[in-house]
């Protein structure tokens, strides 16, 4: 306020002093604007101080805050100390007075322990002694039970075999009943076959008692019966003093037997309905019943036929005779099949029938015939195969009458049958016997014309041809036949057989004086020439 006074004082004194006096108003007016900045900045800071302080004061209060709830929480916590303690003293009191209480008890628990321990060794030999004896209690039941199996399955196998024992009795006595049926029956064929063969009927009795021994190899008893009823039926319709009615009554009891055969094709029933149907047919012709005895024929023709084709003629050795039967029962004999063919070419003959069909049974029986050979050359049955050919070529020939061939006959022999017959010997004797084989040793000796005209030369060939292939003995004379089939695998002669050629030269002429059995050779060799054996 001073220096205001001064200056107003002074005005009077001029404008230096004025200015003067702005200027250090101005001066003065910076200083203050500083110092007001400075003051503000001071102002600031410490207003910063005072928020700061604050802030220290409110989180002094917070942690005063903080610290006296922790406080009382420890004061508290010291409380339940104090009262932790006291229940802790009062429980390590009590726990105390439990312990000595528990030694106690643990002194008596020890001695009850040793006790015990004492009790256990005891027992645990005991539980030895005891898992020993479970042990054998264990095997022993083991062993029980097996023996309860094996008792069990000889129980049921017992019970098998007792079954089965009993089903083997049931059939035993059903198979002694049978078998006394049977003999029975074999009895009543045998006797009726035996009064066939009394009265001259050999043919017909060997027919029935070859039926007889087959019938022996047949198991199902039926099938056997019918077999043998058909034969007593066929020997009641064969004997002298014939009962149609017996034999209708049998072949009957026959029919009632195979019904179950019924679509049976087998080998065995097929035999069963051929005899059994050949039967029927004679009897039908007995009857005077010609066209059913030709059907019934038939039916047995057919299925002979049928059962022909199953077998073929070869080398296999066949025990039987005729050798397409390979099969292990055998119920035809080979009388029972050439009677068929026979007595049905009777039957075809006299009624006009078919003439195709007896044409084609006539063939069938040529063939039975050639069945026949063969199986007697597969089997080496030399002698009856040289029969066999000799009744063989007689049919063909149609001289079964007769029994020999004459020189037309030799001339017109069938070259397609000479060659099948020569083919059936040469094959079965390995090349040894045969009418080839005899014409090449007739060549050799020096006669190969087809001349039937004899001479000297012819004379003396024969001679030589009769030697070598031994029908002559040393001195000259014709050998027997008993000789001459001991020397047949003893001197394995070839051409020895068959025998026809020789016979041909022995057959008495039975046509003229003039046929000689000189002529008759000379034409069979032609013949065998000309057929190119």
């Amino acid at each position: 306020m001073s220096h205001f006074t001064v200056i107003s004082a002074d005005t009077q004194n001029g404008t230096v002093v004025l200015v003067l006096a702005l200027l250090g108003a101005s001066i003065v007016g910076l200083i203050a604007s500083k110092n007001v900045v400075e003051a503000n900045n001071q102002v600031a800071k410490e207003q910063e101080k005072v928020t700061k302080a604050q802030n220290t004061i409110k989180q002094l209060e917070e942690n005063e805050k903080v610290i006296d709830s922790r406080a009382r929480k420890a004061v508290e916590r010291e409380k339940n100390a104090i009262k932790n303690q006291q229940s802790v003293q009062k429980e390590l009191e009590t726990k105390k007075a439990l312990l000595v209480q528990a030694d106690t008890q643990r002194k008596q628990l020890d001695q009850k322990a040793r006790e015990l321990k004492i009790k256990a060794e005891e027992s645990n030999q005991e539980l030895v002694k005891s898992n020993n004896q479970l042990t054998a209690v264990e095997n022993s039941r083991q062993e029980l039970e097996a023996t309860i199996i094996k008792i069990r399955r000889d129980k049921e196998r017992f019970q098998q075999e007792f079954n089965k024992t009993q089903e083997q009795y049931k059939k035993f006595k059903k198979q002694v009943v049978d078998s006394d049926k049977y003999l029975q029956t074999v009895e009543i064929l045998a006797k009726k076959a035996g009064e066939l063969e009394a009265e001259g009927s050999d043919t017909e009795a060997k027919e029935l008692f070859s039926q007889a021994g087959q019938s022996v190899n047949i198991k199902d008893h039926k099938l056997r019966q019918a077999v043998l009823y058909a034969g007593i039926s066929y020997a009641y319709q064969k004997l002298k003093s014939k009962d149609l009615k017996e034999a209708e009554k049998y072949l009957e009891e026959s029919q009632q037997q195979w019904k179950h055969l019924q679509g049976n094709n087998s080998n065995e029933a097929s035999q069963i309905h051929i005899l059994t149907f050949k039967t029927q047919g004679n009897l039908f012709k007995e009857q005077d019943k010609t066209l059913q005895a030709i059907n019934a024929y038939k039916s047995a023709y057919n299925i002979l036929i049928n059962l022909k084709l199953k077998g073929q003629r070869g080398n296999k050795i066949a025990n039987v005779s005729p050798s397409f039967q390979n099969m292990q029962i055998k119920i035809l004999s080979k009388q029972n099949i050439e009677a068929l063919h026979r007595e049905f070419i009777t039957l075809l003959s006299q009624y006009n029938g078919d003439k195709k069909l007896k044409s084609q049974v006539e063939e069938s029986l040529k063939e039975h015939y050639l069945d026949e050979l063969n199986n007697f050359l597969v089997n080496k049955k030399w002698q009856e195969a040289d029969r066999g050919m000799a009744r063989l070529m007689f049919y063909v020939a149609n001289r079964e009458e007769q029994s020999s061939l004459n020189e037309e006959s030799i001339k017109n022999f069938s070259c397609q049958n000479l060659q099948e017959i020569d083919s059936l010997w040469v094959k079965n004797s390995g090349g040894r016997f045969g009418f080839s084989v005899q014409k090449q040793i007739w060549l050799k000796v020096g006669r190969p014309g087809l001349s039937t005209e004899w001479t000297n030369d012819d004379e003396k060939a024969w001679r030589v041809f009769v030697s070598r292939v031994g029908w002559y003995d040393e001195e000259g004379s014709y050998l027997n036949n008993p000789e001459l089939f001991e020397n047949i695998e003893k001197k394995k002669v070839e051409g020895i057989l068959p025998l026809f050629i020789r016979n041909v030269w022995t057959w008495y002429p039975v046509n003229s004086p003039d046929e000689s059995g000189e002529r008759r050779v000379k034409a069979f060799f032609s013949r065998v020439a000309i057929c190119k054996l």
